[in-house]
C-alpha cells in the first residue's frame, strides 16, 4: 500500500509540474509592459523600416510592417501585437544580437479599420526594449468593377 502511494504522489508532481510549465507558456504569450525596464541594462532597440510612418492603405493586399531589432547582449524574444483586424503572432525566439523581422498584416475585407501593429522585444539578460508602434488606416475599397452587357 505504500508503494502504490509512492507512484501516486509522484505521478500526481509530475502533472502539477507540467501544469506549471503550460502555465508559463501561457504567461510568455501575453507578455505585457508596463513597468520600466531595470536599472542597469538597455533593452533592445527596435526599428520599423516599413511603413516609414502611420499610414492609410486601400483594403486588398496585405499590408508588411519590417524592420529590425538590436542588441548587444542578443535578442531573447520578440512580440507582434496587433489590435484590430484580424492578424495575430505568436512570440519569437531569437538568438542573435540581431533580429530581423517581416509581418505580414491582413487589409482584405478590413475596409474601415484602424489597426495598431505595437513591438516589443526582450535581451539574454532579461531586459525589455520600448514599444514602438504603426498604425495603418484601412481604407474601403470604393472602385467599382466593370460591368458586363450581354
Amino acid at each position: 500500500m505504500f508503494l502504490g502511494f509512492r507512484r501516486l504522489a509522484r505521478r500526481t508532481v509530475g502533472w502539477g509540474v507540467a501544469a506549471l510549465a503550460l502555465g508559463a507558456c501561457n504567461d510568455r504569450e501575453r507578455l505585457t509592459f508596463n513597468e520600466p525596464p531595470p536599472p542597469g541594462g538597455e533593452g533592445p532597440a527596435i526599428t520599423i523600416e516599413r511603413p516609414g510612418q502611420d499610414t492609410s492603405v486601400i483594403e486588398g493586399p496585405a499590408v508588411v510592417v519590417s524592420g529590425t531589432v538590436r542588441d548587444p547582449e542578443g535578442v531573447d524574444t520578440f512580440y507582434a501585437e496587433v489590435l484590430g483586424g484580424v492578424t495575430t503572432f505568436p512570440p519569437f525566439p531569437g538568438d542573435d544580437s540581431l533580429f530581423l523581422f517581416a509581418l505580414p498584416i491582413t487589409t482584405a475585407a478590413q475596409g474601415g479599420e484602424i489597426i495598431q501593429v505595437r513591438l516589443y522585444a526582450t535581451d539574454m539578460a532579461g531586459n525589455h526594449s520600448d514599444s514602438v508602434s504603426r498604425v495603418i488606416i484601412v481604407l474601403q475599397d470604393t472602385t467599382t468593377p466593370p460591368s458586363v452587357e450581354p
